[in-house]
């Protein structure tokens, strides 16, 4: 019997769940995760990232290395092995695009064909990071380029002097839904529309999931830092309320995915220029996620809510403060926040993350904890609220030291969230989060009130 194709699926997860879920999911997971990201997968990604640059050239590959740096010639089969990747993974994505988003009609055989493809390549292109193992000591973390204080002003001192007109309502221009083509749970396309930020001055992206039969309404989700979950496989757990009727409006956060800068890994942007990077993401992705909203409104209908984890959830809390100013059609109905601070400069300076890449060291030259606090207004939400309490819903592990738990746990007290709303779970940064695939709590909450 033949099956039907069908858009590749992402990874079921199945350890998160059960049983096996409820032992992994703690928070020695979460040390251990910390540990992993910052010690291996961050150096892995810079010497990746710099292979990538060096398109095959081993002097250039050590050249990034620095002056003191010995690369064994080992490594020129490497980069060859890795540029070759690279062109095939942009040839994959032109063709898929030119499928996508082609002006006449594509069967849908090859729209699953080129999308299979696309991400096959994607995977291999990404994962190619297992090759620099022997490198990991030899990179840093993060490629860092911190900007200066006065930097930062001539950049963005206008709006902090106006920090309550700092996230204005941006411009509505042109977006473009793809074609759609079957999925596992339903039908699946993408969108696409100028960035309405000049600090990204790019296109920005976002993967569109319908459930089969009735739409109860949309899901705007907003991933964390380094998730790149359109170019390879990696957890979502959000993407679950596609089971429960709803639209997932996945957005590709700035440089993450097809919008990383060249020569960089996906989110390295936002550390290396330090306080700059946070500020220019929250000012882009806030206004990109006003406009998926209003897309949402237009084109599907219903009611709309808004979800994000980790600097998702930094990003979601933004727009939570801000979107009182905006059109109605650009305001969501309802946010989940997880794995959130309201503190964001203590997690940026002191949490686990941040500690382990020595941001504070790297701040050090010309900052004053004073003068990053200054900042605050562009980069925290502060008291003022433009949802009703109501409507918000937290979702937080009390062993979270990635986003303080602290910091969280005040935000709620200072919005006057409900008890009700306010979903804490014995667990760290990261299997908070995971833990949605076994505990969906946080998630039928935010549903029953969109849809009660």
């Amino acid at each position: 019997m033949q099956t039907e194709a069908r858009l590749p699926a992402g990874p079921a997860f199945s350890l998160f769940k059960g049983q096996t879920g409820k032992l992994i999911l703690r928070p020695w997971f979460d040390a251990v995760a910390v540990r992993a990201v910052t010690n291996w997968y961050l150096p892995l990604s810079r010497a990746w990232a710099a292979g990538v640059a060096a398109e095959g050239d081993l002097d250039r590959f050590a050249a990034a290395a620095g002056a003191d740096r010995t690369i064994p010639a080992k490594f020129g089969p490497i980069l060859t092995e890795l540029d070759i990747s690279r062109r095939q993974h942009d040839d994959a994505l032109t063709r898929w695009e030119e499928a996508f988003f082609a002006d006449g009609d594509v069967a849908e055989a090859e729209l699953i064909a080129s999308a299979t493809e696309r991400l096959r390549v994607a995977t291999h292109f990404m994962g190619l990071r297992r090759k620099f193992l022997s490198a990991r000591r030899l990179f840093s973390q993060v490629d860092w380029s911190v900007a200066t204080s006065s930097d930062v002003m001539a950049a963005q001192g206008a709006r902090l002097l106006d920090p309550k007109s700092a996230f204005p309502s941006p411009a509505i221009p042109p977006v473009h839904l793809s074609k759609l083509a079957s999925g596992v749970l339903g039908r699946e396309g993408w969108l696409r529309m100028k960035s309405p930020s000049t600090a990204t001055n790019d296109t920005a992206w976002a993967h569109v999931f319908w459930p089969e039969g009735e739409v109860r309404g949309t899901i705007v989700s907003l991933h964390g830092v380094l998730m790149e979950q359109d170019t390879w496989p990696i957890a979502d757990p959000v993407s679950q309320m596609v089971e429960d009727g709803f639209c997932v409006i996945r957005a590709e956060g700035p440089w993450h995915g097809r919008r990383c800068p060249a020569g960089q890994y996906g989110g390295e942007a936002i550390f290396a220029r330090g306080i700059l990077g946070f500020i220019e993401l929250f000012e882009a992705w806030v206004a990109e996620t006003a406009l998926w909203i209003n897309w949402a409104r237009a084109e599907i209908g219903g009611p709309v809510g808004l979800s994000g984890i980790s600097l998702g959830a930094l990003t979601a809390q933004l727009v939570v403060a801000h979107c009182g100013q905006w059109p109605r059609d650009m305001r969501p109905d309802a946010a989940l926040l997880i794995t959130t601070t309201g503190d964001v400069i203590n997690g940026a300076l002191r949490g686990s993350l941040a500690s382990m890449l020595n941001i504070r060291i790297h701040l050090s030259a010309g900052w004053r904890e004073d003068d990053i606090a200054s900042w605050r207004p562009l980069i925290e939400p502060g008291g003022r609220i433009a949802l009703d309490p109501s409507a918000i819903v937290l979702a937080l592990g009390d062993a979270d030291t990635v986003t303080p738990y602290q910091g969280g746990k005040a935000l709620a007290a200072q919005w006057g969230v409900s008890a009700e709303n306010l979903l804490v779970k014995h667990q760290g940064h990261f299997s908070a989060a995971l833990g949605l695939y076994q505990d969906r709590a946080p998630l039928n909450r935010l549903a029953r009130i969109l849809t009660p």
